[in-house]
């Protein structure tokens, strides 16, 4: 089961997504571009404005030790209390990223903390979010059901798209469920 850290971790990230993708939205409306954070899809760049999310509640750092981010625990500030990998998911046929996605989860479950989670960043047309997530599911965990994950989702603009509705989203699962993700 996923925890409250991590619902409160991809309310975070989610919502701060959003926000760069309204100010990117904006700022390009005023010329006649249409889009947001889909005009610049680029995971590290997805990476830096979930860092900037959980600063204020979590000392955290990106690109740390070969993770994409790593959240200190308050009580041990040399320990790691989280591990998080992160990937874009936004290849046209969904496969290309699914051998990477699959080594972070690989990676995660042995890592040096007790808790680890993995992050894709994705986007759809508007309603499909779940039926991708399903389908991604079963390529990323086909031995067991897969973790509980949280997502959060935003209506946005397809650059390449702009008449139809579209969205873009994350989800998060628990693949190290240390005492954090289990209480």
């Amino acid at each position: 089961m996923a925890s409250d850290f991590l619902n409160k971790l991809t309310i975070r990230a989610g919502a701060a997504l959003e926000a760069e993708d309204r100010l990117i939205m904006g700022s390009g409306h005023v010329r006649g571009e249409v889009g947001g954070l889909l005009r610049l899809p680029n995971e590290r760049y997805y990476q830096f404005i979930l860092w900037r999310a959980v600063l204020s509640s979590w000392a955290a750092k990106v690109e740390e030790e070969r993770h994409d981010l790593v959240i200190f625990d308050p009580e041990e500030t040399a320990k790691y209390l989280v591990i998080v990998e992160m990937k874009k998911w936004m290849s046209e046929d969904g496969e290309r990223e699914i051998p990477w996605i699959v080594e972070d989860i690989r990676r995660l479950s042995s890592c040096e903390s007790p808790n680890s989670a993995l992050i894709i960043f994705s986007e759809n047309p508007k309603g499909d979010m779940e039926t991708n997530l399903a389908w991604l599911e079963e390529r990323i965990f086909p031995n067991a059901p897969p973790p509980k994950h949280e997502t959060y989702c935003f209506p946005t603009f397809s650059p390449y798209n702009p008449r139809d509705a579209w969205e873009f989203w994350i989800a998060a699962w628990p693949i190290r469920s240390g005492s954090l993700f289990l209480g």
